[in-house]
């Protein structure tokens, strides 16, 4: 999962402030409690915080500068360019589209 880090008081959230889950004693998880997006983590007690890139409104306009956590990479990630691609509406009938508008995010 790509993510931003940047110093918590630079967030400011417009909406409902997220829910937390504490997922280890160094670290917590914060999530929208109306939709369950994965939205961000942050060590516990420090003053950054890290924004799941794909929650993100235009995800498109932010580069990726680093990579962290490498060990954790799948081997198969490196492949993925070079398999088969379609996009959802080639490959999901025209009726079951209409039931995939997504509801999470509020001004769309």
């Amino acid at each position: 999962m790509a993510f931003a880090e940047l110093p918590l008081t630079d967030i400011v959230w417009t909406r409902l402030q997220p829910s937390w889950f504490r997922s280890s004693e160094a670290v917590e998880r914060g999530f929208c409690s109306a939709c369950g997006t994965s939205l961000h983590f942050r060590y516990v007690g420090g003053d950054r915080i890290d924004i799941a890139l794909a929650c993100l409104y235009r995800p498109n306009l932010i580069v990726p500068e680093e990579q962290v956590g490498c060990e954790g990479r799948l081997p198969w990630l490196d492949v993925l360019e070079a398999l088969p691609a379609s996009t959802t509406e080639a490959s999901t009938p025209a009726e079951a589209l209409k039931k995939y508008a997504s509801r999470q995010h509020p001004d769309e």
